[in-house]
């Protein structure tokens, strides 16, 4: 049993790649901290998905040195549209032009 604060090497297992598995990851990375991620689902699936940082997890991902980069690779969401599994539209909002406007 690895003590804190010992010599005895570890292995962190982060369980789930969303934002906060994957922040932990980056986290472990730079401390030189081994560890594996283990997600059941596909990682950022190319459809019908968005990964959303509110303001604490901004400042978080300031203090880790990578807010900046993050910024870099993101799209700006302009509208906000819900559907059924069968695609049927169910609202669609421009609430984020309403918001830039104030």
């Amino acid at each position: 049993m690895a003590v804190f604060g010992s010599r005895k090497e570890f292995k962190v297992i982060v369980i789930g790649a969303g934002v906060t598995g994957l922040t932990l990851s980056h986290a472990l990375t730079k401390a030189k901290i081994e560890h594996v991620v283990l997600e059941r689902e596909d990682v950022a699936p190319a459809h019908g998905s968005s990964i959303g940082i509110h303001a604490n997890g901004s400042r978080i991902l300031e203090q880790l040195g990578c807010l900046r980069a993050v910024e870099k690779l993101c799209i700006p969401m302009k509208q906000f549209v819900t559907r059924l599994p069968s695609g049927r539209l169910l609202n669609r909002s421009d609430f984020f032009d309403f918001i830039a406007e104030r």
